[in-house]
């Protein structure tokens, strides 16, 4: 059974970062929510940035095809729009990379705008967002 790990920062700030290239350089003071394998070994995680009133950005990554199940979604979900009392979330995604799009969009992110060449090295990036009436995550 895999087991929710909350405000680790020690811990899911630099996973998140690594897997997403190591060029943000995610703040250790962000929220975040990672989950763990039965050995304890993280396999997934979510840091929360630039909180404005009415929104967060989300940014993720995972190494195992099963970090996203109901019970992370729901936690990942819960926080920004439960607790922060969010309108909105949002959520960048390199262009080349078409599985990170596919798993916003089936997590229920719609895709808002390109940002053209928005990376270092020249990948365009996309913006997705979601409104807390949107959401499915969350439990009435």
């Amino acid at each position: 059974m895999k087991k929710l790990i909350i405000a680790d920062s020690e811990r899911v700030i630099p996973y998140v970062d690594r897997q997403i290239g190591g060029r943000e350089h995610l703040p250790m003071d962000s929220f975040c929510i990672g989950i763990a394998a039965e050995d304890g070994r993280l396999v997934g995680g979510v840091v929360y940035t630039s909180f404005d009133g009415v929104g967060v950005t989300l940014h993720s990554a995972g190494t195992s095809r099963m970090w996203l199940n109901r019970m992370f979604l729901k936690a990942v979900f819960s926080y920004p729009f439960k607790q922060l009392k969010c309108r909105r979330l949002t959520t960048i995604v390199r262009a080349d990379n078409p599985h990170a799009s596919v798993v916003a969009e089936k997590a229920g992110f719609k895709l808002e705008g390109r940002l053209r060449e928005g990376e270092p090295d020249g990948c365009d990036l996309l913006i997705y967002g979601m409104l807390k009436n949107e959401c499915r995550w969350l439990e009435v």
